[in-house]
């Protein structure tokens, strides 16, 4: 039974074998997204450079855009295993795995892409994969933080960073919409209802259709909030945490520092920064109709 099993793979790996793939540059060109419109940096200006090599290797082999997905979930939670419990011995092997799993990040689209087989599933798998390997980095880094200074509350505050980080609020709130999808008989949340209701309504960022619309000026209010959303968001927090363990290992090893590590600043700042941007979208959802503005967006 071995034998069929691994006769089979290696047929298969020699029909991906004997496909004639486009060249480098022509594949960039088909299957990344526009750099115009790619709206995170760090895959713009460094990761989509790097995956599309391995994006190449892969579509020579069976490796489906799904098994990228579930790749990249078993680098991420098996690099920030080795963060909580290798010590600086083996924290780059644990930046390294999780780095790489953000290369996977966006392998999987470019090969889901190339093979044109984009899926809803897909979707879901790399939504799944960003609720589990997110806060598994967060509790690798307190675990971590912990070991080097062997004080009990860290393992406290870092449990309060990992559930805060798994964003509970819209949770809360997608959990709020299904309930009332599964409730749409009851006229209090009847479509017909809810959409005739102009006080639900949300302005269009886009204008209508064939409509020239004049882009808002940016404020310093603005762009202050979308810094420090891309610093809470994976992959930007995901570079601060490396950064930190990086900086970390250089003063354990070239300094003489008897203070507390930067890792552990790190974990007491992200709880309190994710603790109060909890707190402000909790507020803008339950005093603005949030919720039902959303879902009457959803069902136009």
């Amino acid at each position: 039974m071995c034998r069929n099993i691994l006769a089979s793979l290696i047929l298969k790996i020699e029909k991906y074998k004997m496909e004639k793939l486009p060249s480098i540059s022509k594949l960039r060109a088909t299957i990344q997204p526009d750099p115009k419109k790619e709206t995170v940096w760090y895959a713009k200006y460094v990761i989509r450079k790097v995956s599309i090599y391995f994006t190449w290797i892969l579509l020579h082999t069976p490796v489906t855009a799904n098994q990228a997905t579930f790749i990249q979930a078993v680098l991420g939670i098996a690099g920030a295993a080795i963060l909580a419990f290798g010590g600086y011995k083996w924290s780059i092997l644990a930046l390294l795995l999780i780095q790489l799993g953000y290369v996977f990040d966006c392998i999987d689209g470019e090969i889901a892409r190339y093979r044109k087989k984009t899926s809803i599933n897909g979707i879901f798998l790399d939504s799944l994969n960003h609720a589990l390997v997110i806060p598994s980095i967060y509790l690798g880094l307190s675990i971590f933080s912990y070991y080097l200074v062997n004080e009990t509350w860290v393992l406290f505050v870092g449990a309060v960073l990992v559930i805060i980080s798994a964003n509970p609020v819209k949770k809360g709130m997608l959990s709020t919409m299904f309930y009332m999808l599964e409730r749409r008989e009851n006229p209090k949340y009847k479509f017909e209802n809810m959409v005739q209701d102009k006080s639900l309504e949300q302005p269009s960022q886009y204008g209508q259709v064939g409509e020239n619309v004049i882009p808002k000026k940016k404020s310093l209010k603005s762009i202050i909030v979308a810094a420090a959303k891309d610093i809470s968001e994976y992959p930007t927090s995901m570079n601060i945490i490396t950064i930190t363990v990086i900086a970390d290992l250089l003063i354990h090893n070239y300094a003489n520092w008897d203070f507390y590590p930067l890792s552990l600043f790190l974990v007491i700042v992200y709880t309190v920064f994710l603790i109060l941007k909890e707190a402000f979208f909790l507020t803008k959802v339950y005093s603005k109709q949030t919720i039902e503005k959303k879902f009457v967006s959803f069902i136009r």
